[in-house]
């Protein structure tokens, strides 16, 4: 489903439903480095766990301008009324974020 709007904001190089997020300028290059860090962070943390732990993966050594992109995103597509109820990092929470709109974003 996301496919489609996805599709449709290229297509119309709008958002009509709030449901994806175009990058801008120098925010293609950020959003490339969070997911080569998440995908170490998803490693380290399968390779440590073997995918049986409650806590989840994290980003790894993110920067304050990444961690500012993944709230700005998610903001816009989840608003503020999101919570996460496993007290985890950071880090681990920048994960589910980003798990959370990666499919959504667009460059």
């Amino acid at each position: 489903m996301i496919k489609f709007f996805k599709t449709l904001a290229k297509f119309f190089r709008r958002d009509f439903f709030n449901m994806t997020y175009t990058l801008k300028g120098n925010e293609i290059e950020l959003w490339k480095s969070i997911i080569e860090k998440a995908k170490i962070g998803y490693n380290e943390w399968y390779e440590e766990t073997h995918g049986d732990d409650l806590c989840g993966p994290w980003i790894k050594d993110y920067t304050i301008e990444e961690n500012n992109l993944l709230d700005k995103i998610h903001h816009k597509l989840y608003g503020e009324d999101w919570w996460i109820a496993v007290p985890i990092s950071t880090a681990q929470v920048n994960y589910v974020m980003y798990d959370d709109i990666k499919d959504k974003v667009i460059y």
